[in-house]
């Protein structure tokens, strides 16, 4: 079995693609990401080259999601997500875990 684009990515990638669906530019994500633009650019280069798909259309103004980048986005927000309720869950535990109640 092939490697699988899917086995490359990271959670900072996610980021990365969060990023340039908000500002849909890559100077302001690099800068936000504290990231290169030629380095972002790379990125997502090899990225739409890993998944065979052009997933944002370069404009002079900045970039548009295509239906196929706007397709992941929302797997991203929803792993993101997913992210977010398992921290939420740890610190609950955590902090329900911290000290004990004796009743009676």
């Amino acid at each position: 079995m092939g490697s699988d684009w899917t086995d490359r990515i990271r959670l900072r990638n996610l980021r990365f693609l969060l990023s340039l669906a908000q500002t849909r530019n890559l100077s302001h994500s690099a800068a936000a990401l504290h990231t290169t633009q030629p380095g972002l650019s790379k990125w997502l280069k090899d990225l739409e080259s890993d998944v065979g798909l052009t997933l944002f259309e370069r404009h002079a103004r900045g970039l548009t999601p295509t239906v196929h980048g706007q397709a992941l986005i929302a797997h991203a927000r929803r792993i993101e997500a997913q992210l977010d309720r398992a921290a939420a869950d740890m610190n609950i535990l955590r902090e329900g875990g911290a000290g004990h109640v004796a009743l009676g």
